[in-house]
């Protein structure tokens, strides 16, 4: 699992839109944390912009958008149990 740092810091302030692109995909929950777009293209990122907009102007939702980023879990301590995992799977498996 990646993370991008400067986004999950963000997030806590205000739900970002970005694109689906690397550990973004795996900071930003679409419409639960913040607001993703898949095309590099101007098109993609109105509309989600525009989806943003749309939340933001029901102050309930947002503030539960908000609330959602500001509860998640961005610590080593899930990668790492995935990582020991991993390679607990791994070393068990037999070898060639």
């Amino acid at each position: 699992m990646r993370y991008s740092l400067p986004t999950a810091l963000a997030s806590r302030i205000r739900p970002p839109v970005a694109r689906a692109t690397g550990g973004l995909v795996d900071t930003i929950a679409d419409g639960e944390t913040g607001f993703l777009f898949g095309e590099a293209h101007s098109a993609a990122l109105v509309a989600a912009v525009q989806r943003a907009l749309g939340i933001y102007g029901d102050t309930r939702r947002w503030r539960e958008l908000q609330r959602r980023a500001m509860t998640r879990d961005f610590s080593w301590s899930g990668p790492a149990r995935q990582y020991a995992d991993l390679y607990a799977r791994h070393a068990r498996a037999p070898q060639p």
